[in-house]
């Protein structure tokens, strides 16, 4: 296991396992584990690097600062109430890779609004889901460029 200064990550999976505020998640991470920010009331916003595949169970459970996140290209999985109950989560940006979203990824973030490449799995699951706020040519993974540093 390393120990970050502002995070705990399992090396031979390469998951981040716990998380704050402050974190920023290396580029060595490949999936943010269960529960790895829940309950982190004073984070705001997160960058996640293009290693990373896939979010955990309730990773991002009750954040309820959270405002805006953009998940890059590369992410395949979205698990159940990865984002449940963030209260002020808004704007999200969905990725063309997803293969998976959970049903209730999203639930209880009542404000959220998808946005999602047309013709993608993200976009229907987003429109199924009636949280789909408009399609999104995406020229780059991650539209503040460097996916190292929190925004």
């Amino acid at each position: 296991m390393i120990v970050e200064k502002t995070a705990i990550i399992k090396r031979l999976s390469n998951t981040l396992i716990i998380g704050c505020q402050n974190t920023i998640i290396p580029n060595s991470v490949t999936s943010i584990g269960d529960g790895a920010f829940s309950d982190c009331y004073s984070l705001t916003s997160i960058t996640i690097p293009n290693s990373v595949t896939i979010i955990g169970e309730e990773a991002f459970y009750n954040t309820d600062m959270l405002k805006t996140v953009v998940l890059p290209e590369g992410i395949t999985h979205i698990a159940e109430n990865a984002f449940g109950d963030c209260g002020k989560l808004g704007r999200v940006t969905l990725p063309a890779s997803l293969e998976t979203i959970a049903g209730d990824a999203f639930d209880g973030s009542n404000y959220a609004e998808i946005i999602a490449p047309e013709n993608s799995y993200a976009y229907t699951w987003a429109k199924e889901s009636g949280l789909l706020i408009e399609e999104a040519v995406l020229e780059s993974a991650h539209p503040y460029g460097n996916n190292e540093e929190e925004t």
